[in-house]
């Protein structure tokens, strides 16, 4: 799962994650978390690996939250995408 995002300041993140639900009783879980850092500029971070998928049994979604804990603080979430990898 890559992220792209901007995280300047220590005054708020980009909370990213991967839920999966149920198809027969609704309950969810999150599959990963992506929680991004401070720096500076818009950039992409990752979080691998990404646990198989069965969509048969599940539905997925991605739920994203800025976060912030000062009206100064100015993390923003750009896109969100899975991508295979090869290591």
């Amino acid at each position: 799962m890559f992220v792209t995002f901007k995280d300047s300041n220590a005054d708020g993140f980009v909370e990213v994650k991967l839920i999966r639900k149920r198809k027969d009783n609704g309950l969810t879980a999150t599959n990963t978390t992506f929680t991004s850092n401070d720096g500076v500029g818009v950039r992409e971070g990752f979080v691998f690996p990404i646990p198989d998928f069965n969509f048969a049994t599940y539905a997925y979604f991605v739920r994203v939250q800025l976060h912030r804990t000062t009206t100064t603080g100015d993390p923003e979430f750009h896109i969100v995408s899975l991508k295979e990898t090869l290591f």
